[in-house]
């Protein structure tokens, strides 16, 4: 929820009916304009029940609004800021990046090998968003196994498009676009 919503005031009312009525356990990707409502309403996560299955997909900027941390001091402590923030809300977070940090409550932490500025690129995270939500709603997978994996394929794909367009010349689509050779590469490695 989140990636072309806007901050209106239907989208608002749309984004806080979702979340006070989604039922416990079934698992939500909040990122772009849903997070930025949630930070303008200053609406915590630990309201929402402890049974919730929340992850959140910011970039520092929108860390820095959720969390009222300067984005100086996100940057320099990205692991610990996401650590704090996840156990503090009971979610999962993926703070986006260079090497991306996956916290969640129960305190653990994991880092993509992936640096590529390319990612960078407005859209990307939209991406990330979208391909942790098509996980997690397949049979199987818990949304921790949905961040891990999907933060790699993303990454992998990205590298993909780096080394075919380089990191200033790629585009969201050329990640897109190579996402089935990422899954194709992961899946073969068993």
């Amino acid at each position: 929820m989140g990636p072309g919503l806007s901050t209106s005031k239907q989208a608002q009312s749309f984004i806080r009916n979702i979340l006070e009525n989604i039922h416990d356990n079934i698992p939500v990707v909040i990122d772009a304009d849903a997070l930025n409502t949630i930070a303008t309403n200053k609406i915590e996560f630990t309201d929402m029940g402890s049974n919730k299955d929340i992850t959140i997909t910011p970039h520092v900027g929108e860390m820095s609004r959720l969390s009222g941390i300067s984005k100086k001091t996100i940057e320099s402590n990205r692991v610990q800021v996401a650590k704090e923030y996840a156990h503090k809300q009971g979610i999962n977070v993926v703070l986006k990046g260079p090497a991306t940090v996956i916290a969640t409550q129960s305190g653990e932490v994991f880092i993509s090998p992936w640096i590529n500025s390319g990612l960078s690129k407005a859209g990307s995270g939209d991406v990330l968003a979208g391909l942790i939500a098509g996980l997690n709603a397949q049979t199987g997978f818990s949304s921790l196994q949905a961040c891990i994996t999907g933060v790699y394929i993303h990454g992998l794909a990205g590298e993909y498009s780096r080394r075919k367009y380089g990191a200033r010349s790629m585009r969201v689509l050329n990640i897109v676009d190579e996402l089935s050779n990422a899954f194709k590469n992961v899946e073969n490695i068993h």
